[in-house]
């Protein structure tokens, strides 16, 4: 199940100039995050990017995107107006759904 359009970022340059210079980073073992409290009142959006340096395969690649995007549905933060790209670490590749379900939640609880 893919992610509803009202919660997709789109990542463009001045979304991504604005998370570089202004956002906040998050670490975990298996991802990494910067987000950055949005001013439209749109509520939380997000987007993963992962890198062909994490695999090569586009199907790998697509799977732990979608395991992220369904962890994201499951547990949606409570807070509107955070956008958030998680960028995926190359350790998620070994680990099993679950875990990678679970990284993804407490990545969201740390929202402030």
């Amino acid at each position: 199940m893919s992610l509803p359009r009202k919660l997709r970022l789109t990542i463009n340059r001045e979304v991504l100039w604005r998370l570089r210079k202004e956002g906040k980073t998050i670490q975990t073992p298996l991802l990494s995050a910067k987000y950055y409290p949005s001013d439209q009142g749109k509520g939380a959006r997000f987007g993963v990017v992962i890198g062909t340096a994490v695999d090569k395969r586009a199907t790998t690649r697509n799977r732990i995107k979608r395991t992220i995007y369904e962890a994201i549905l499951g547990s949606l933060p409570k807070q509107a107006g955070t956008d958030m790209i998680i960028y995926p670490k190359k350790g998620i590749i070994n680990s099993d759904k679950q875990r990678v379900e679970e990284e993804t939640k407490n990545l969201l609880k740390s929202i402030k």
